[in-house]
């Protein structure tokens, strides 16, 4: 089995991208950009500075993943392996969501 030679150029240039998407993370941090808005006469709030961070690492992690940990270039078993992991990642994430946000539907009388 041949492995693939990642050059010293492309780890550079991923490099600077990590920097870049870090300090793009890090600034975003200091601008309020929720959305608040009313229904029904209640406020409500979308956080947009966290969906939008959130959307920053998993760029970066997947970065990481294909270059640094050589999915880009491994067999495909591996890279299925890779995905099959990701898939029950989001899962996991789906059941513990459903937990969180049913957990006490229904308890307390509307305010």
């Amino acid at each position: 089995m041949a492995e693939h030679i990642v050059g010293a150029k492309t780890y550079v240039i991923v490099w600077i991208v990590l920097l870049c998407l870090t300090a793009l993370t890090a600034g975003l941090s200091t601008i309020d950009l929720d959305w608040h808005y009313t229904w029904n006469g209640n406020p409500h709030q979308i956080p947009f500075n966290t969906i939008i961070a959130v959307v920053i690492a998993a760029t970066k992690a997947t970065i990481i993943a294909l270059i640094f940990m050589h999915m880009k270039y491994a067999e495909r078993v591996t890279q299925v392996v890779g995905i099959a992991a990701l898939f029950w990642l989001g899962i996991m994430f789906v059941l513990t969501a459903t937990d969180f946000f049913t957990r006490y539907f229904g308890t307390f009388a509307p305010q």
